[in-house]
């Protein structure tokens, strides 16, 4: 079952809808039945598709019409009135926007379909995701654009550094290290960061944190490898001045609300304004540190099963005590893709050089570890994710976003 597929993509849409009316309901594997509760005041945020994606179920002039423009169309036109009323607006969050004439597409885009709806100008909200360095670099010009359609700006470390690869990685260029280690701390994560709340500020706009993914302690109370980092990246976010953050498991929200709490005493920080003089070329600072074996399986784990489980209809995969999105199987591929073709790409405590025939290897072994003893129908989808992330980190070219 492909998630892209227009069907699929309708179903969502559905489901959003149903959400937002308190009629969405599932029973999960317990035979519980769940449901959203009628009296909830959270606000609801849609992630429209990126502009590069397009929808084929939908034509003008012959050609698919772009996947960010279908999907505001059918929000807005059964949802938006209703946000209105029910939260005041319709938010959305934003990614791949790399430049303020994105941001202008946008702008022009909601204030068209307020006129269509008759809404009041600025119903629609956006957050902006810095996923990427030339996004990073026009921040302040993206936040302008959005004008009265601004709500804030948000970081993606994965995609950020996904986006560092891709722009910078060559056979002789050194390489980044374990997937592990390219955390918040590192130097141009934290000058996006630190930029991120200072333009927000200055703007009246909020400024989000970066999503964590880590998995809350099992039912036993033990804790997962990385619990005791989400929490000090949580607080240093409150301290530095972030309005607030992003987790992606609902076992996150109360810790990180403990530690915004603590140090955020009103509902936001923008009287907080950061005057940090940062430079452009901290922005691009490589990490550094350790290549391990553990590591690079890790990596192929993720981006096996993600597209095994893509076939069965889920986007999300639970390997290594944590959630790996699509900006996690993006950053995975792209490091075993510069580690395979780099002359840097040894592992540091083996030697081990890191080249196609032990790249394929590791794929095949991993695979069959994974899927080995699974369903006919699960083994045929793990032969294609073998050669497809075969092929991809063999390529001397750019890998393409394997989740479509």
């Amino acid at each position: 079952m492909n998630p892209t597929d227009p069907a699929n993509v309708l179903r969502a849409h559905k489901n959003l809808e149903g959400a937002i009316d308190s009629h969405l309901h599932y029973v999960d594997e317990k035979g519980d039945r769940i449901r959203v509760s009628p009296t909830s005041t959270t606000r609801i945020f849609m992630v429209p598709r990126p502009l590069h994606v397009t929808e084929s179920s939908v034509r003008s002039g012959g050609e698919a019409v772009p996947a960010s423009f279908f999907d505001l169309a059918v929000y807005a036109n059964y949802n938006a009135l209703k946000l209105r009323v029910r939260q005041a607006g319709a938010y959305l969050y934003l990614r791949g926007v790399h430049s303020h004439q994105e941001a202008r597409l946008w702008r022009t885009l909601f204030e068209y379909v307020e006129e269509h709806l008759s809404l009041p100008r600025g119903t629609f909200r956006a957050t902006v995701i810095m996923d990427s360095l030339s996004a990073a670099l026009e921040a302040d010009e993206i936040l302008f654009e959005l004008s009265h359609h601004s709500a804030g700006l948000s970081l993606d470390p994965q995609a950020y550094a996904a986006d560092h690869i891709a722009l910078f990685s060559t056979p002789q260029t050194p390489v980044m290290p374990d997937r592990e280690r390219i955390g918040l701390n590192e130097e141009f994560l934290r000058a996006v960061s630190l930029m991120t709340i200072a333009v927000c500020h200055k703007r009246q706009a909020h400024a989000i944190g970066a999503p964590s993914f880590i998995l809350p302690p099992d039912e036993k109370g033990k804790t997962r490898s990385g619990w005791l980092d989400m929490i000090a990246d949580k607080e240093r976010e409150a301290i530095d001045g972030h309005d607030g953050t992003i987790v992606g498991h609902p076992g996150l929200v109360n810790p990180a609300m403990m530690e915004f709490n603590k140090s955020m005493p009103k509902s936001h920080q923008m009287y907080f304004e950061r005057s940090d003089d940062i430079p452009v070329a901290r922005f691009v600072k490589r990490p550094e540190g350790p290549l391990t074996t553990d590591s690079v399986m890790g990596a192929v784990r993720t981006v096996l099963g993600a597209l095994v489980h893509r076939e069965q209809g889920r986007v999300v995969v639970e390997q290594g005590g944590r959630l790996h999105d699509r900006s996690s199987v993006r950053l995975s591929t792209l490091l075993l893709w510069s580690w395979t073709r780099s002359t840097h790409g040894v592992v540091t405590d083996t030697g081990l050089e890191i080249h196609d025939e032990v790249i394929s290897y590791l794929i095949k072994k991993e695979a069959t570890k994974l899927f080995g003893k699974s369903d006919p129908a699960v083994k045929e989808a793990s032969n294609r994710a073998v050669a497809t992330l075969t092929a991809v980190v063999h390529s001397n070219e750019l890998p393409a976003d394997l989740l479509g």
